[in-house]
Parts: structure tokens; sequence; C-alpha cells
């Protein structure tokens, strides 16, 4: 007790009084809070032709019932809580040839509290408890428990590291447990963050072990991770990092650093090395990557960079070795230019990469080398806003080469933006996107070479009118197109939305979209409807909603339906 007392007396260190005056205010009561939920949902689905006449009804009734807490423990300086009881009950029945019914139960125990909240040092406990209970027509009853709790140990005294000793715990049980289904499991971790000023460095230490039982093995884990970043003068940027993390059998490490220089008038460069490491039973992996990138602003309008990489690694496994080596480079360039009412850009970027590989076994060596090769290209222009509409048009084109592959795509979009008359706001665009590529077989007997092409387009149109007090109406439609290897499909849609307050408290939404799809090669139709229409009203702390959704899809002979209705009444404390 004479410690606790001396903790609640102890003084900030160093706690001027401007910064005393911008502390949390302290509660000074207590808040009792909670809510009554209840909830009935129908849902129906129905499929009928070409010989089925299938029908499926479920209905769900929930109810959800909490209660909280929040104050303080003789003074709030000294201790902070807060609690919950939540119960929850779901009963459900489907109605097929027989009626199944299914309850389920969940009463979840919640508390936490905070020592000394406002203190240098402070300590967070939790705690977390549910019971379940699900019983059926069919099967046999099933009850099950989960139990978690845990402390967090905070110091953050002035111009010191900020240090938290954190310990978790879970468990859960269920009537299956005599077959090992048990789940348990501790967690502790070491979290230590701060600011060494004399070398401009700050940085981030985190020590993990954990130690779970699971489908009857037990197991451990071991987790370090170190971060730093340092700032010198002269502007350059040092960054390290370093993981390992050992779970059983197996072990991963890695370990990074790289370095941003300053800018140096228009050029800017940056060089980052990374080893990464990994072990389990017989296989064993050791990869080295070293990175550079560099970009330089020519004018103000024109802008490049580059990017080099050079890896290197091996992999034993058993009786095998794989070693190799890869590569990459890439460079890129912009240009923007605004006009008066005019703004232009236009980008390139290429990337090419290989990969050499040499696998040696009880069989000998074989090698092993790919390379591809990527070109992109961009322009992009968009007339600045006007008054009436506001125009844009894009093309892209992507060029891909490798061992086995050549691919082209383009693709093209223009629009045209705008509002009026009065509030409404329009848009109207379209789109293509052409594409072709060619794979060689891989077996020598057939050498093949198979092309494949597509096609698509598009046509989209939507405008929407808002109401006052916060209500909407919206419309859109499109049309679209495509085409492969001669498989042609088409298709239109269109979407009717609507928001409005009817009253103060009561809000009205509904939605309205049809589909049409067409594959032309097969003659098949897919059409389909969805209908969604909802209602919200609240009064006080009571809220009252009920939603109608009603969707069918009709393809060659077969018809789908489904239709569902929820309604919730909730009450807040």
């Amino acid at each position: 007790m004479s410690m606790m007392i001396f903790f609640y007396l102890l003084p900030e260190i160093n706690m001027s009084r401007a910064e005393a005056a911008m502390r949390t205010t302290y509660p000074k009561r207590f808040r009792l809070s909670g809510f009554i939920e209840l909830q009935y949902l129908d849902f129906a689905l129905e499929t009928d032709g070409a010989g089925l006449a299938e029908e499926d009804r479920t209905s769900i009734f929930t109810q959800r019932y909490s209660l909280g807490l929040q104050g303080y423990i003789y003074d709030p300086r000294l201790a902070i809580f807060s609690t919950r009881v939540t119960y929850n009950e779901d009963r459900s029945w489907r109605e097929d040839d027989q009626v199944s019914k299914s309850l389920r139960r969940d009463l979840d125990y919640d508390i936490s509290a905070t020592f000394l909240p406002y203190r240098p040092i402070s300590l967070d406990i939790t705690a977390l408890k549910t019971d379940t209970m699900v019983e059926s027509s069919t099967v046999a009853p099933v009850a099950a428990s989960a139990l978690s709790y845990g402390a967090t140990l905070k110091i953050a005294l002035r111009n010191k590291p900020l240090i938290r000793l954190i310990y978790s715990h879970f468990e859960s049980s269920s009537a299956d447990d005599a077959n090992g289904n048990e789940t348990k499991g501790d967690w502790y971790n070491l979290d230590v963050r701060g600011y060494i000023s004399a070398i401009r460095t700050r940085y981030f230490l985190v020590l993990a072990y954990a130690d779970f039982f699971a489908n009857g093995t037990a197991n451990s884990s071991k987790n370090i991770s170190f971060d730093s970043g340092t700032s010198f003068k002269t502007g350059q940027i040092l960054r390290t990092s370093f993981t390992y993390a050992e779970t059983g059998p197996s072990n991963f490490m890695r370990f990074s650093t790289d370095v941003e220089f300053s800018p140096l008038k228009r050029f800017r460069q940056r060089y980052e090395y990374t080893f990464d490491r990994s072990e389990e039973d017989t296989f064993e992996s050791n990869v080295h990557r070293t990175t550079g990138r560099w970009a330089y602003r020519i004018s103000d309008n024109l802008f490049a960079g580059a990017s080099a990489q050079f890896g290197a690694g091996n992999e034993n496994a058993g009786d095998s070795e794989v070693s190799g080596w890869s590569y990459s480079v890439g460079a890129n360039a912009s240009y923007n230019k605004p006009l008066t009412w005019l703004i232009a850009r236009a980008h390139y970027a290429f990337a090419h990469s290989g990969i050499r590989n040499t696998l040696s076994d009880d069989f000998g060596e074989e090698r092993d080398k790919k390379a591809q090769t990527v070109h992109s290209i961009g322009f992009n222009v968009m007339t600045k806003k006007l008054k009436v509409a506001t125009a844009f048009a894009r093309y892209n084109l992507f060029v891909f080469n490798s061992d086995e592959e050549a691919s082209l795509a383009q693709s093209f979009s223009s629009g045209v933006a705008g509002r009026g008359p009065g509030r409404a706001h329009w848009k109207l665009s379209a789109d293509a996107q052409f594409s072709k590529s060619s794979t060689e077989l891989l077996d020598p007997e057939t050498d093949e070479t198979v092309v494949i092409s597509g096609n698509s387009y598009g046509l989209r149109a939507e405008v929407g009118y808002p109401f006052q007090q916060g209500g909407s109406v919206s419309l859109s439609g499109g049309y679209t197109a495509s085409e492969t290897d001669g498989s042609d499909t088409k298709g239109y849609y269109y979407d009717l939305r609507v928001f409005k307050k009817i009253v103060k408290n009561l809000t009205f939404a509904a939605w309205w979209r049809e589909t049409q799809n067409s594959i032309l090669e097969s003659g098949t139709e897919i059409h389909s409807r969805d209908f969604d229409v909802s209602l919200f009203y609240k009064i006080g702390n009571m809220y009252f909603s009920l939603d109608f959704r009603y969707f069918i899809q009709t393809q060659a002979s077969v018809s789908t339906r489904a239709r569902s209705v929820a309604f919730t009444v909730r009450r807040n404390l």
C-alpha cells in the first residue's frame, strides 16, 4: 500500500506549469452506457426453370443487450476503469423439407483499468471473457469459452526513452477439447523507442517472446526488431533495420540499410543494401540485394529518373544447391506543360531485368537464364476548370517482351464533366482497350506460338441533382462490348439512386439497377434486376430501420429470385 501511495504522489520530473495545464481533463463522475437492439431478418431464395424447382427460406431473430460503466477508483488520478457486459442471442430457422432450428448465445465480460493514468509511470490491465452456447435441431449442443487478459506497464519519463512492458494471455476451450483442440498462449513484449539528440538518431526496439499450444502441439516464437534513423547536419539520412524471427525449427533474419543524400541542386540519390537469411530443417537460403535510385530535374517541366538493382544468393536443400544472381535497370522521364487553358502531361518508363541460376545436384549442373523488358508510354491532356465543363483525354501504351512471351496493350479514354442547369452535375466518358499477346509453348515437339488478342469498348454517362436538406437523385448508365479471340460479348446497365429526408428524423433511400449481358457466340443472355429501399427513423435515443431488397436474374430458361427484409430497433442508454 505504501508503494502505491508513493507512485500516486510521485511528481513528474521537470514538468512546467504550462505543460501541467495541458493535461487531459480528469473525469468528474461515473458514466453509464449501453444499448438494447432487436433485429429480424427474413431471406428467401427461389430457383425454377429447366427442370429445377427449389425454394429456401431462412429467418433470423437477434437480440443484443449491453451495459457499461466508466468511472474511477477513489480518485481519477489514481485509477480509471471501464467495464461492459454484452449478451447476444441469435435464433434462426430454415424452412426446407423440414424445419431446421438453431440457437446461439454469447455472453461477453469486458473490463479495463489504468492505474496512475496521468503520471509518467502507469499500468493498464485488460480482461475479456466470452461464453458461447450453440444449440441445433440437427446436431448436439456445443459449449465454448474464451478468456484473454493482459497488462501493460508504461514508463514515459521526460527526456528518457518511452518503455512499454506488455504481457497478454489467451485460452479457449470447447466440448472438443478431448480431441486436442484446446488453444492457449502467453505473449511477452518489450517496446523501447526514443531519440538520441547527440547523434540526431531516432530508434525503435521490440523484443517479443510467445509460448503457445494449439491443435495438440506446443510451440514458441522469438522476435527481435530494431529500426533507427539518423539525420546528419549535411542533410543526409541514414536508416538501418534489423529483424530476427524464430518459430520452432525455422528462423528468418533480415538486415537492411539505406542512405539518402541531400539534394545537390537538381540531383537526388539514394542507395540501399538488404541481406535476407532463412533456415528450416535442411533448407537454407541467403540473398543479397543492392539498389540505387537517382532523380534529376532537367527543367521546371522536365524530370528524369533511373534505378538499378543487383542481387545474388544461394539455396541449399538437402543434396541440391541453387546459386545465381539477378539484375534490373530502369529509367523514366516525365514532362508537364501548363498552358493558359490546358494541362498536358507525358511520361515514358523503361525497365529491363534478368536472372541467372545454376542448379547443382547428384545429376550434375543445370543452368537457366531469363530476361524481360517493359516499355510504357503515356499522354494526358486536361482542360483547366472552365465555366461550363472540363474535358480530358488519356492514352497509354504498354509493351512487354520476355523469352517466352510478347505482348502489347493500348488504352484510350476521354470524357467531359460539368455542372448545370442549376445544381445538377453530369459526366460523359468513353474508353477503349486493345491488347495482343503471343506465347511460345514449352513443348519442343509442337514449337507453336499462341496469339491471344482482345479489344473492349465502353461508354458511360451519369447525372445527379442535389435537393435541399441533404437529398439527392442520380442516374447512371453505360454500354460495354468486348472481343477476345472470337468470343464477343456486349451489355448495358443503368442505375438509379434516390436519397431524401421525408421529415426531420425520417430518411428514405432507394436503389434500382438493371443489367443485360449477351455472349454472342453461344447466344446466352443474362438479365438481372436489383432493387433496394430503406427507411431510417430516429426519435430521441431510439433508432428504427427497415430495409427491403429484391433481386431477380434470368439466364436462358432458369430464373433466380432472392428477397430479404430486415427490421432493426435500437435504444441507447
